[in-house]
């Protein structure tokens, strides 16, 4: 009898570190992630990843976006998060002709 007492005591312990860690692990994957700083507007996204050609293309076409279009293609071109400088510099003087100023 004193055999299993011993066995089932250190099992009781085991059991309930396990069910412990098992907790843990639940409550720490249910956890929110952190807050990120991810801006609200694509202008300020912009102007944040140092894309000047991309700012003038989105600043230029915004009020021709609803013609369609090259001016909508050249807007939503800028807006692009993936869109790079490069791009935007090689149909730069494209966009800005197709939106002149209003």
């Amino acid at each position: 009898m004193t055999i299993t007492f011993i066995t089932v005591r250190p099992m009781k312990h085991l059991l309930l570190a396990a069910s412990s860690l098992a907790f843990l692990a639940a409550a720490c994957a249910g956890s929110p992630p952190p807050a990120s700083n991810t801006p609200a507007s694509t202008e300020t996204v912009t102007a944040q990843e140092g894309r000047p050609s991309c700012d003038a293309i989105d600043e230029a076409c915004d009020p021709h976006e609803d013609a369609g279009g090259l001016a909508k293609e050249c807007h939503d071109l800028a807006e692009a998060k993936t869109t790079t400088e490069a791009a935007c510099a090689a149909r730069k003087a494209e966009c800005l002709a197709a939106c002149p100023k209003k």
